[in-house]
């Protein structure tokens, strides 16, 4: 499955390397139920994984109709976030393993559109520094371009110093996916956030790492 020009293997963060997907679920839910809204998680969660929160606030306010500026509701569900991060965020299953297997065959790095905040409350619970040293890149630092924009694996392959059609990206998320095609890159998609059925762009599909063939 990882061909032999494969030289570096970039990562997605939520439902990659941290089990936080079902963290989103209970945000969304809570954010809209304080709207009287229904979170209609198989209609909406597709488009919104990988984004920014402010790109996803835009995304919902188009899909559900509710009013309100994006940054102040971006900055509302944060908080919310915040605080179930710190309580629940815990190692995608099979993803230590995973990368004790490749991490002295392969370059490796992180590719995220996660908030830089929650990226540090994720960093101090579970160290993930010590697996990715200066190698977590986020969607800051392209000045805020979420996926599917191509841009924060091209900024990940241009730091790592690997071309791009050297690069595989472990992905959880059709916007991911889009973004690692559009950056000519290689992807594979993990099923633990959706079903295989949303992944089909991708260039292989796992159920998890225990699936990937070195």
């Amino acid at each position: 499955m990882l061909q032999n020009n494969i030289k570096a293997i970039i990562f997605d963060l939520d439902g990659v390397i941290i089990d936080s997907e079902n963290i989103w679920d209970i945000s969304e839910q809570e954010f809209l139920a304080k709207r009287g809204i229904f979170y209609k998680r198989e209609e909406i969660k597709h488009v919104i994984t990988g984004t920014s929160m402010k790109e996803a606030i835009v995304k919902m306010q188009g899909f559900y109709g509710f009013s309100g500026r994006p940054e102040e509701l971006a900055s509302e569900w944060l908080e919310m976030v915040k605080g179930l991060f710190r309580q629940k965020i815990e190692f995608v299953s099979g993803f230590r393993e995973f990368f004790e297997n490749i991490s002295d065959k392969y370059l490796t790095c992180v590719a995220t559109s996660m908030d830089t905040e929650l990226l540090e409350i994720v960093d101090r619970k579970l160290d993930l520094a010590r697996y990715f040293p200066e190698r977590i890149f986020t969607a800051a630092d392209v000045g805020g371009k979420g996926k599917p924009a191509p841009d924060i694996f091209l900024y990940a392959a241009q730091r790592i110093g690997v071309l791009p059609s050297d690069c595989m990206v472990i992905e959880d998320a059709p916007l991911g996916i889009e973004a690692a095609h559009r950056a000519g890159m290689k992807c594979i998609a993990l099923a633990t956030t959706h079903n295989s059925d949303k992944l089909q762009e991708a260039d292989y599909i796992c159920q998890g790492f225990q699936d990937i063939k070195l």
